[in-house]
Order: structure tokens, then C-alpha cells, then sequence
């Protein structure tokens, strides 16, 4: 009776004061229990007789700091209480620095609007993410993604198995003509640049490693990834002043020049193979060349219309062709068919699993073909007055789709995007002379490049293989390198 009541004052008073001590040790909110609480209590003390303080009290009214903590260890992260993972540190001092970024021209990138002059370190540090992210595209942290706690790692089988949708990947969106971003990142060979004119450069077929190429005699291999591209491997050619470099496989880069013979570098191993002369063009230059890679094959052009068709696994001649006057540029269709231009702007095409000669006819309008290349159901046909005829589908066939006359001097390389949406044609002989071309609708870009884009003497252009990087080798030795943000990846 009155000892009960008693004792269960004196426990509610404990309760009082442990809630009052956790308020100083933790900082928590103090926790009284309210007249009905009272009553509860004292009813069951009364009843029950139990006289025990308890030691914590907990609040479970709603749930949802329990559901914050369950959240919380699934993501494998601490979150806040408005859901968001919890960062791992926070520099407080952020918020008392003022950046200035309308001085130096990388900062000024970063200005939302023209009059912006100045903005505070937490602005400023997520606007370098933005740019990061912009420039390197969605894909290039997602090995930094934290998984659940638990979570075990399935087979891509079971990955696909689990999923009722396509299996392909959906196309994202067209291209679009006119305008075009192009924004410039650090040059690719930046690390260590030519001593002389780029003659050739390459992307890897399957990766990002790139080659350079020139008259100092070296070939060069940079990992490209936009922001560093470190040099991966060099090799030096003693007697031969490289004129074109290619991979003929996904290991091996065939260099030549004005001279007999060749060379064949191992960007694996570092390996160096010279190939002494080659079945037919004993004597002659081995500089023009085209690669076939899915047919292995690799096509020199001789002085007097010869086309040698070599192995490039065993250097050894397959079969020999040839043309009507000098042949100047060769480039493969896929493993079926081979077309070769000559000095009087003709152009012939062979099947190559028969070796016949299906057609022959005049490019239109081209009294001297300068180059020539194939890629996704197109074909583009340069010539010495800076005319470039392009083709789609069947090179001949009813003409040419479009006549691009935007170089006014030779046209002496061309360069297909392998989303078969881009060609590069570009001319040696005139300053800042580079275009890109849409290939849907034929049209050429207008907002870039401008007159003040740094190109110089454009020599040599390259595509990526996703296409997200354009690389233009120019006089000066230098590999320039520009993101185009329509793709995803590079």
C-alpha cells in the first residue's frame, strides 16, 4: 500500500535523474514520463512489487529513426536524418574562403553567369565536380560506388536472367547537325611531345592507349585518359623517319617511312621486328599503306599501280593487284572488299575474297585522288583541290551524297567517327584547316572549330573508339585532344 506508493516515487525520480545525466553525457533531449506514464508505473509497481531502476529508456514513437539505422547500415554508410549518406569529413573552413573566378581562364569555366566574379569554397568545390564529371563522363567513378552491406556478387548470367527487358543496350540519342560541343582537354602526348610534324597518330582499337608518330623517329604510346595520359612505352627507329603508323591487331603498330623496308613494335612486349622487303615492291617506298584489320591484311602501294596485298601475321605476300597509272590511297571495307584510288582521280573496287575487280569509275570532279577512307556504311573520297565526295552505302553506284567544299586546299586526311555519325577531313597546307562533317545530313559544323582554336597545321586526325575523344596532331609536335560531350564515353 502506502510503502509501495513509495517506492515507486523514488523510482520515477531515479528515471528523472538517469534522463538528466544522459542529457549532459550525450546530448540528448530529457525524457520525463507524463502523469499517465505515472500512473502506469505505479500501478505495477503497486501490482507487481518490482522495485528495479531501469538504466535506459527508449524512444520507439514512430519508428523512424529505427528505419534511418536499418537504411543507413543497407547502404553500407551512415545517413543524416534527412536520408542522405552522411559524408565521412567536412572541412568547416570551407565556408569562410572566397574563390575568385573570373581571373584565370580555367576558372572562369566554371561561371554560371557573366557577371559572376567570386564564390564561396562549398560552391566552388562542387562546381569542380560538375566539371569532372562533364568532362570524364558518368561511367568514370562508378568503381568508387559503395555497395549494401551483405550483398553478395552474382553472375552476369543470373544478372540478365533476373531482368525481362531487352537485352541490348538502348541507343541513346542522335547527333545533332550545326552545333557541336567540343571542349579541349590536356593534349595526349602532353607528357612528352614531339620533336617534329605528328605524321600519325591512332587510338587502340579496343582501349584508350593512342601512338604518335613523326619525322624525329619515334613512336610513342600514351594511356589517355583527359587529364594526365601518361607515356605507357617509346621506341626509337635509328634509320627510319616514320611517315605512318598503325596497329595491325590489337598488339602490334607497322611503322614506315620513305624506305624499302618497315618496321613492326609490340606495344605489349616492346618488341622490335624489321621487315627487310616486301614480295613485289622490291625498291620501292613503303610508306602508303592501309590496314585491314579484320582481314589480317595489310595493302602497299607501289610506284607504277601495284597493290600488294601482305599478311600481317606472316609478312608474307598474299596476292598482287593493280590499277591503271600511279595508286596514291587504298582503304578496306570491312574483310570483303578493298578500293583503291589513283593520280587521276579514278577509283577501283575489288572483291577480296575472289580478287575480282567489281567496278571502276571517275570520282566526280576529282582530277587527283589524296585520300580515301571507309567506316559504318560511308566512304570519303579527297582530292588535291580540297574537295571531299562523300558516299553512302556503295562507294560509286549513283554519285556521291554530298560534295563538302570547305577546304580550299588538298585534302590529305580523313578520319571516321566509329559511331558513323562524324568525319574529319583536314589539309596540311593551310593554317587552322580542319572540318568536321555530319554524316547523316552532310553538313558541316559551323561553331567549331573557330578561328581562334589553337590547331595549327593539322597533319593527322583520330576518333576514339566510343568516339568521345577527337585527337589532332598538328606541325608544332603536338597531340591536341578535345571532348565531345555528345558522348557518354570516350
Amino acid at each position: 500500500g502506502e510503502e509501495g506508493k513509495k517506492k515507486a516515487r523514488l523510482s520515477n525520480a531515479e528515471k528523472v535523474r538517469a534522463a538528466s545525466l544522459e542529457d549532459e553525457l550525450f546530448g540528448r533531449a530529457s525524457f520525463a514520463p507524463d502523469d499517465e506514464d505515472q500512473d502506469d508505473e505505479n500501478e505495477k509497481a503497486t501490482t507487481s512489487g518490482d522495485t528495479e531502476t531501469p538504466l535506459f529508456v527508449i524512444d520507439t514513437a514512430g519508428g523512424s529513426a529505427g528505419d534511418l539505422v536499418a537504411a543507413g547500415e543497407a547502404a553500407g554508410g551512415e545517413v543524416e536524418a534527412s536520408g542522405a549518406r552522411k559524408p565521412a569529413w567536412v572541412d568547416e573552413g570551407e565556408e569562410d574562403v572566397t574563390v575568385g573566378i573570373a581571373g584565370e581562364s580555367r576558372r572562369r569555366k566554371l561561371r554560371r553567369d557573366v557577371a559572376e566574379t567570386e564564390v564561396g569554397g562549398e560552391v566552388f568545390s562542387e562546381r569542380l565536380r560538375d566539371k569532372y564529371r562533364e568532362l570524364s563522363g558518368p561511367r568514370s567513378h562508378a568503381w568508387a560506388a559503395l555497395k549494401p552491406r551483405g550483398a553478395e556478387r552474382e553472375a552476369p548470367s543470373d544478372a540478365i536472367l533476373r531482368r525481362s527487358g531487352t537485352l541490348l543496350a538502348p541507343r541513346g540519342a542522335s547527333l545533332l547537325p550545326k552545333v557541336i560541343e567540343a571542349t579541349r582537354v590536356k593534349d595526349a602526348n602532353v607528357t612528352e611531345p614531339s620533336a617534329s610534324v605528328l605524321q600519325a597518330i591512332e587510338f587502340h582499337p579496343k582501349s584508350l592507349l593512342m601512338i604518335t608518330a613523326g619525322f624525329d623517329k619515334m613512336l610513342r604510346v600514351f594511356d589517355v585518359d583527359g587529364v594526365k595520359n601518361p607515356k605507357v612505352r617509346a621506341a626509337f627507329f635509328e634509320d627510319l623517319p616514320i611517315r605512318r603508323a598503325k596497329f595491325v591487331d590489337d598488339a602490334t603498330v607497322l611503322c614506315a617511312g620513305r624506305r624499302p623496308y618497315c618496321y613492326k613494335y609490340n606495344v605489349e612486349t616492346g618488341a622490335v621486328s624489321r621487315i627487310p622487303q616486301v614480295s613485289g615492291m622490291e625498291g620501292s617506298s613503303l610508306e602508303n599503306f592501309s590496314v585491314g584489320k579484320d582481314l589480317r591484311c595489310v595493302s602497299f602501294l607501289g610506284r607504277n599501280g601495284e597493290v600488294c596485298l601482305v599478311s600481317s601475321k606472316t609478312n608474307r605476300k598474299v596476292a598482287e593487284l593493280r590499277v591503271d597509272h600511279r595508286a596514291t590511297c587504298a582503304a578496306f571495307a570491312s574483310d570483303r572488299e578493298l578500293a583503291v584510288t589513283n593520280s587521276v582521280g579514278e577509283v577501283t573496287r575489288w572483291d577480296l575474297r575472289t580478287y575480282r575487280c567489281l567496278d571502276r569509275f571517275s570520282d566526280e570532279g576529282n582530277l587527283k585522288a589524296t585520300a580515301l577512307a571507309a567506316g559504318s556504311g560511308y566512304w570519303a573520297v579527297g582530292s588535291e583541290s580540297g574537295v571531299c565526295n562523300v558516299y553512302a552505302g556503295q562507294l560509286g553506284g549513283s554519285g556521291p551524297k554530298k560534295a563538302v567544299m570547305n577546304l580550299t586546299t588538298k585534302c590529305d586526311h580523313l578520319s571516321f567517327a566509329p559511331s558513323g555519325e562524324l568525319l574529319a577531313i583536314s589539309s596540311s597546307m593551310k593554317r587552322d584547316a580542319l572540318r568536321l562533317v555530319h554524316l547523316p545530313t552532310c553538313t558541316t559544323y559551323q561553331n567549331w572549330p573557330t578561328s581562334k582554336t589553337p590547331l595549327h597545321y593539322v597533319h593527322c586526325t583520330a576518333f576514339s573508339p566510343q568516339s568521345g575523344y577527337l585527337a589532332v596532331g598538328n606541325a608544332r609536335g603536338k597531340c591536341l585532344l578535345y571532348r565531345l560531350g555528345h558522348y557518354p564515353e570516350a
